[in-house]
């Protein structure tokens, strides 16, 4: 009885949401090339540029830390770099 139900179900599709099948390319052209989708690389902080591989417009980068560990600090000279750039 329970699973009649199941038999005349019909997917409800929506152009926003992919699949895995539909981004596999992109995700293995990342993981071989990933200096093709790297961003905005900083000038000031080379080993940020090796974890953050640049900021990439789209993206959002969140910074969580502790009071006083330097999320500002980091943030404002970031600022400063890519504004000179």
């Amino acid at each position: 009885m329970v699973f009649s139900v199941f038999e005349n179900v019909t997917p409800i599709t929506n152009e926003l949401i992919v699949t895995m099948s539909q981004m596999r390319d992109d995700i293995f052209r990342n993981l071989t090339n990933p200096q093709a989708t790297a961003g905005t690389m900083c000038t000031i902080l080379p080993r940020y540029n090796t974890i953050i591989k640049g900021h990439r417009r789209g993206e959002l980068t969140v910074l969580t830390g502790p009071t006083g560990s330097g999320k500002t600090s980091l943030l404002s000279a970031l600022s400063l770099d890519y504004c000179q750039q």
